[in-house]
C-alpha cells in the first residue's frame, strides 16, 4: 500500500501543480483589453482644422496662393485619415482647382466642402471600443505570467522525476 500511496500523491500533486499554473496563465491574460484609441483619424482631422486655422489667420493672397497653400497642407494633414475624410479632402482640393481655372471662388461650394469635411470629421470614433478582456487582450500581469509559468514547469519537473524514480520492470516481470 505505501508504494501506491506514493504514486498517487506523486500523481496527484503533480497534477495540481499543473493545473495551478495553467491557472495563472490563464488569469495573467484576463482583465480589459489593451485596446488602441482610433487616434490616427482624429489627429488627421485635428492636422486638417489645423490647415484652416493657419489659412484664416494669414492675410489676403491671391487665389493661385491659396490654392497652392490648400493643396500642400491638406495632401500632408489627410495622410492616416479614413476613406471618407480622404474623399471630402479630395472634393474640396478638386473644386479650388476648378476655381483656379475659371479665376473665380465658389464659395457656396467651398463652404459646403468644409461642412463635409466637419461631418466626416465627427463621423470618426473618438476613441477605442469598450471592449472586454480575452485572448486579444494581451498579457496584463506579467507578474501572474512568470508565476503561471513557473508553477506549470516544476508540475512538468515534478512528473519527470516521479517517472524517473518509478522501479524499472524486467520485460519477464509482467
Amino acid at each position: 500500500m505505501g508504494k501506491l500511496t506514493q504514486s498517487a500523491c506523486r500523481v496527484l500533486g503533480t497534477g495540481v501543480l499543473v493545473l495551478a499554473g495553467a491557472w495563472f496563465l490563464l488569469l495573467s491574460g484576463a482583465g480589459i483589453a489593451n485596446a488602441q484609441p482610433a487616434s490616427a483619424s482624429a489627429s488627421a482631422c485635428d492636422n486638417i482644422f489645423t490647415v484652416f486655422t493657419q489659412y484664416n489667420a494669414m492675410p489676403s493672397t491671391s487665389l493661385k496662393n491659396t490654392v497652392a497653400f490648400f493643396t500642400a497642407g491638406l495632401t500632408k494633414a489627410e495622410v492616416g485619415a479614413s476613406p471618407a475624410v480622404m474623399s471630402t479632402v479630395a472634393a474640396m482640393l478638386a473644386d479650388l482647382r476648378a476655381d483656379e481655372a475659371t479665376g473665380k471662388i465658389n464659395r457656396p461650394k467651398l463652404v459646403a466642402d468644409g461642412d463635409a469635411i466637419n461631418a466626416a470629421c465627427a463621423a470618426e470614433p473618438a476613441g477605442a471600443p469598450a471592449t472586454g478582456g480575452g485572448s486579444t487582450a494581451g498579457v496584463q500581469y506579467p507578474a501572474l505570467f512568470g508565476v503561471g509559468g513557473a508553477v506549470l514547469l516544476a508540475g512538468i519537473g515534478v512528473a519527470g522525476l516521479a517517472l524517473r524514480r518509478r522501479p524499472q520492470h524486467s520485460p519477464g516481470q509482467g
